[in-house]
């Protein structure tokens, strides 16, 4: 504990040192991140803990903890890194995209992930203590699309339906549509044929009209 809190108040001295700092940052949650992959491969999401994800990235502890506060913090940032790694591929900036294709590519981001790591996510769908990961789930898509509905609002853009409400509908709905596909209960339909019948809800969903003026 002294050791963590002596590292969370050290400050860089300079801008090289900041630099550094960053660097060892980045490569101190990509470590954990790919630590996390791989013990998923062959491990139930719940009896991963902390102390697994330091020993198989070779990060102490109390490195961990400067980080994130527990392992479900640790959970939702590496699933926002694949939502946002997805919107990367997809040259799509939140300001310069639709409501409606801002959800899809949320969709994308989490098949994308089934295809990279399936074993990872049946253990998520299969888990018997899910529930806490399905939360997390639900609240990073209904703060992301929060989020992109005030972007649109600066842009003098605003949904016809209320944006809380499409947000929790959408949080609560997608997480459940995406256990279906993947665990085929929608096996008669194909990845592309999944995306265009979901681009249609959330066109109907997410009509958009200017901003009324204050």
């Amino acid at each position: 504990m002294v050791e963590q809190k002596h590292m969370q108040e050290a400050t860089p001295a300079n801008g090289r040192e900041s630099g550094k700092t960053d660097l060892r940052k980045h490569k101190t949650r990509r470590a954990l991140e790919e630590a996390f992959y791989e013990l998923s491969e062959t491990m139930w999401i719940e009896d991963i803990t902390v102390g697994d994800l330091c020993e198989k990235a070779m990060v102490r502890r109390a490195t961990f903890y400067k980080h994130f506060s527990d392992k479900y913090a640790f959970f939702a940032y590496v699933m926002n890194n694949i939502q946002r790694n997805t919107n990367l591929q997809q040259n799509a900036d939140p300001r310069d995209i639709t409501m409606a294709e801002y959800c899809l590519n949320i969709c994308r981001s989490y098949l994308r992930n089934y295809e990279e790591h399936p074993k990872m996510v049946k253990r998520i769908l299969n888990s018997k203590s899910r529930q806490p990961y399905t939360d997390i789930l639900v609240a990073q898509i209904r703060n992301a699309l929060l989020k992109k509905a005030a972007y649109d609002r600066e842009k003098g853009i605003e949904t016809e339906i209320d944006a809380q409400v499409i947000a929790s509908f959408i949080a609560g709905a997608l997480p459940y549509a995406l256990t279906s596909y993947e665990t085929d209960h929608l096996a008669d339909l194909d990845a592309d044929r999944f995306l265009s019948e979901l681009r249609t809800i959330f066109e109907r969903l997410c009509e958009s009209h200017p901003a009324a003026k204050k």
